[in-house]
Parts: C-alpha cells; structure tokens; sequence
C-alpha cells in the first residue's frame, strides 16, 4: 500500500507565488459564505466562512493552516508583518476575521458574510472588523 504523505504531513511545507494564491482565490468572489462550512480548497468550491476560504485557499498550494481564525493567528507557519510589507498573498488578520492581500493596495478577499458573501474590498481600512495585523506565511514567496 502506497501513501501519498498528504494527509499524514503536518508540516504543511507546501509553496506558491502571492500572486498565485491571490488569482486562485479571486475565481470564487461571488460565492455563497457558510459560517462553519468547510471547504478542502479544490474545484468545486464548497461554501465555507472566512478562516475555512483562507484554509482552502493555502491547502490547494499544499500550504497547511489552522481552521479558525484565532488558530491562524497563532500557527506556526506565519509570522507578523508590517503593513509597509504587504504584498499579493498576505493575510490581513482582523479581530474574529481573517482576509486576504490581492496585491493591488490595501484590497482584500474575504467571505466577508451570509449577505455579502466572497467578496474583494479595495481597502481593508473600510471593513467594519477591527484590524490586528499583517501575516505573511511560510512558504508563499
């Protein structure tokens, strides 16, 4: 019996270019947020909330994160940037909300909520979620 070492690896050392995770990601605006969906980051895309659209968005990269927001926060793989840093790929971590960078500015991507859904807001400061930091992750260059 063979292992793909997929779905025993925790280490999560996948890689991808910003950009790369920022145009994955921007082929779902417009789809449906579901507060707790989940969603495995591969075709099709299954309604999920913000942290599950972030998770998705970096395990189709082969890149592992935590599932909630809090989690993300704190994983090992990330670290804290200042926002003069930003670029494509980023995450732009808010309290009880989680985005990420397109690159074009301050613009995010984010399953921002039941109503509005997936959606790209051209500045984060125009969010109604209270900002905490700038991350960047292992392995997204």
């Amino acid at each position: 019996e063979k292992s793909s070492g997929s779905s025993s690896s925790k280490a999560g050392n996948g890689s991808a270019t910003g950009q790369a995770v920022v145009n994955y990601a921007l082929q779902f605006e417009g789809n449906r947020y579901v507060y707790g969906g989940s969603w495995n980051g591969e075709l099709p895309y299954n309604p999920t909330d913000c942290s599950g659209f972030v998770q998705g968005v970096f395990r189709h990269f082969g890149i592992s994160l935590p599932r909630t927001t809090s989690s993300q926060l704190v994983a090992s793989n990330v670290r804290r940037i200042s926002l003069s840093e930003v670029r494509a790929g980023d995450i732009c971590m808010f309290q009880g909300h989680v985005a990420l960078f397109t690159g074009n500015g301050y613009e995010i991507i984010h399953a921002a909520n039941p109503r509005l859904g997936l959606i790209v807001t051209k500045d984060y400061r125009y969010s109604t979620n209270t900002f905490i930091t700038a991350l960047r992750v292992n392995g997204v260059n």
